[in-house]
């Protein structure tokens, strides 16, 4: 069945009805199970409605990932968070993200964006993916989150340290937009008005519009939102993302929402969301991250 064929099959699919394992507000809704699963069940409700979808899947590593047990009695207290392995390899893993790329852009609004993210193993391929699923035109940014944590190399080549975010929108025309500004620091204040700049403890700074270099530190296990969960993402991260491509009240969707982020990050941005995760622990974590935030229906 073509592409086409299959996305209009789902319109009057009768899946499974699954219910939610967290509802907040009656607006937004946590899900257990597999995403493509989960997105087939909610396409009929929620095609074309979704302003933003962030995707974070894994990394085509060949790892298994765990909890630290820091929480749990060390190593013995470590828990099963997720498998980033595949039988099939590279291929499995592309058409894996290729079904579900295609059905992230059905279930975007009109004036919907998608932020896909990754490293270095699969960059390059999700471009191409991307420019064939939503068209050349409507890719946007190469958005680089650089972090000054990990990646030391081994024998040869440059220390890692960035992920890339690539950020594509459904038309072009009419893509929600809300220009961001960030601190941009100066070596001296010299030649600039007194209008421009302002200093704080980390000296002068201008305004400026958010270019695509993110340089946000990569969290460390005594920062406050930190929870045990291995590649869980900083808040700033998404707020960025959320403020940049949504309105309050839009609904914000995280179909692989591992620790949660997006989430506690869209509630307190007074978004919508819509979560879901194949792992037992990332839900487990969600929930936990989640609870308190707002009025929760059983």
């Amino acid at each position: 069945m073509s592409q086409g064929k299959a996305i209009s099959a789902l319109r009057t699919s009768d899946e499974a009805h699954i219910e939610p394992v967290l509802t907040i507000d009656n607006r937004s809704y946590l899900f257990y199970g597999d995403n493509l699963t989960i997105m087939k069940t909610l396409f009929p409700s929620y095609a074309g409605k979704i302003t933003v979808i962030y995707a974070d899947p894994p990394f085509y590593t060949g790892d298994t990932f765990f909890s630290s047990g820091a929480l749990k009695g060390g190593e013995e207290g470590r828990i099963h968070a997720y498998s980033d392995l595949w039988k099939g390899g590279r291929e499995e893993y592309l058409a894996f993200m290729r079904e579900r790329i295609a059905l992230f852009r059905e279930l975007l609004s009109p004036a919907g964006s998608l932020y896909l993210h990754c490293d270095w193993r699969t960059s390059a391929r999700f471009k191409l993916l991307l420019d064939d699923i939503f068209g050349e035109r409507n890719y946007v940014n190469e958005c680089i989150w650089y972090y000054k944590t990990g990646g030391a190399p081994r024998k040869l080549g440059y220390g890692k340290k960035h992920d890339t975010i690539h950020f594509v929108v459904k038309d072009r025309n009419k893509a929600v937009w809300n220009p961001q500004r960030e601190r941009s620091y100066l070596s001296h204040r010299y030649g600039y008005s007194n209008v421009e700049i302002k200093s704080d403890e980390r000296g002068y700074y201008r305004d400026v519009l958010l270019r695509d270099v993110w340089d946000i530190p990569a969290l460390r296990g005594n920062q406050p939102e930190r929870v045990d969960y291995p590649t869980q993402k900083p808040e700033a991260l998404l707020e960025k993302i959320i403020l940049s491509s949504s309105n309050e009240g839009d609904i914000v969707a995280d179909f692989f929402c591992g620790s949660g982020t997006t989430g506690v990050v869209a509630q307190r941005l007074n978004r919508r969301w819509i979560l879901c995760d194949s792992s037992k622990y990332a839900i487990s974590i969600t929930v936990e991250r989640l609870r308190g935030r707002r009025r929760i229906k059983a």
